[in-house]
């Protein structure tokens, strides 16, 4: 396994998509979908992310899985 898989399993496991990895994005619903967009910038290891209603659309649950993602912290300082 190389470093680039390595980040990828890493980042997907964070953001709780471990095991969707040979799915279609057309199979995601819309929480693991957004998930699947800030994994998508995870990956580059931005030195800021800039999230535009991360939760917009999402039912409650929803919001409250991307809030816990994105406050739990992915290897990253978060402010």
């Amino acid at each position: 396994v190389d470093e680039q898989e390595e980040r990828i399993s890493y980042v997907l496991e964070k953001i709780r998509l471990d095991g969707f990895e040979a799915k279609t994005v057309t199979a995601l619903n819309s929480g693991q979908r957004k998930r699947l967009s800030i994994a998508e910038e995870l990956l580059n290891q931005p030195g800021i992310l800039i999230l535009d209603e991360p939760t917009f659309g999402l039912d409650p649950k929803g919001a409250q899985e991307i809030i816990s993602i994105l406050c739990g912290g992915l290897g990253s300082t978060m402010a």
